[in-house]
């Protein structure tokens, strides 16, 4: 069952600038522009006329409207539903800024995806009816419509969420008596391409190389959501390491053990004590990272990349 989800972006004072409709897990959007030089508006109604679509039988359906869904909607019993928000107080902005978090959630079951290789393109009309603060007797209630295009798909979550990539051509040139200097560095990128918030999140990096042992994490970019990071032992056991966050952006020497050990060995050389051909390798006590979301926090659709450096133990 393919779903949408419609939602009111942040409006001006003034002007609508944004009426988006984002579809499950597809592309639904439309914009709608008006400059009112009157003032801002202290009641609006979105009224959505439920979208027809065609089944896999070659049927025509309405989509389904679920009052549990969706409260605050109504559903007005001749093939539309309405939403209403209401701003009694001006100086604050009007009804526009209340818009910020209105959604639609409808259902399209046995939904027909595409024609052949072609997605099939549907059509949902929006109507705002917005009335004005001190509305004067010949004064009539503003009323936008439009028709927004919208398609359907049977895949939850989209592809391009989440990516690794090679910051070093995937390739690790070791350097004879000075490998403990080589590192290696590679971006774990998520995007949230779904029209819901993820909640539960955890993205694992754990099959390094055995000569290899997980250094730091950075956070490339703005960080809008805090990341719980956790090193992973060699029996999948994980140990809490640090939080990043918008003040918190670096973890430095997460397998401190790996890391130890190797400068024990260089020292030795270095002194003369051993041989390079002496030394050891160390033992890791990490194979990799786990980065979760913590508990109540969610990520709508900001990206996020994280920088790996590792380095090596032999």
């Amino acid at each position: 069952m393919a779903e949408t989800i419609s939602m009111i972006k942040p409006l001006t004072c003034h002007s609508i600038s944004s009426y988006h409709l984002k579809a499950l897990p597809t592309k639904l959007s439309k914009s709608i522009g008006l400059i009112r030089p009157t003032g801002p508006y202290e009641t609006i109604v979105i009224k959505d006329t439920l979208p027809k679509y065609e089944g896999v039988g070659g049927q025509t359906l309405t989509a389904t409207f679920d009052p549990a869904k969706n409260p605050g909607w109504t559903n007005n019993g001749d093939g539309t539903v309405s939403y209403t928000v209401t701003n009694p107080d001006p100086a604050s902005g009007g009804a526009e800024t209340t818009l910020r978090n209105v959604r639609l959630r409808l259902s399209f079951p046995n939904a027909k995806f595409k024609n052949g290789n072609k997605q099939i393109v549907h059509s949902n009309n929006v109507e705002l009816t917005m009335t004005p603060y001190q509305q004067g007797p010949s004064e009539p209630a503003t009323v936008l419509t439009d028709d927004v295009p919208f398609t359907l798909t049977s895949e939850l979550v989209p592809a391009g969420m989440f990516r690794k990539i090679a910051n070093n051509n995937g390739r690790i040139r070791l350097q004879p008596q000075a490998n403990h200097l080589v590192e290696a560095f590679w971006s774990l990128a998520f995007r949230n391409t779904s029209a819901l918030p993820v909640t539960q999140l955890v993205m694992e990096d754990t099959q390094l190389d055995e000569r290899m042992y997980p250094y730091s994490l950075t956070v490339s970019g703005t960080l809008n959501i805090p990341l719980d990071i956790y090193a992973v032992g060699e029996d999948g056991s994980e140990t809490y390491i640090d939080t990043l966050s918008r003040t918190k952006r670096s973890i430095e020497n997460i397998d401190s053990q790996a890391w130890a050990q190797v400068q024990e060995q260089v020292a030795k050389v270095q002194s003369g004590e051993i041989e390079d051909t002496q030394a050891v390798a160390a033992t890791r006590k990490y194979k990799g990272i786990r980065i979760k979301l913590p508990a109540g926090q969610k990520n709508t659709c900001q990206p996020q990349v994280l920088l790996c450096n590792i380095g090596l133990v032999s």
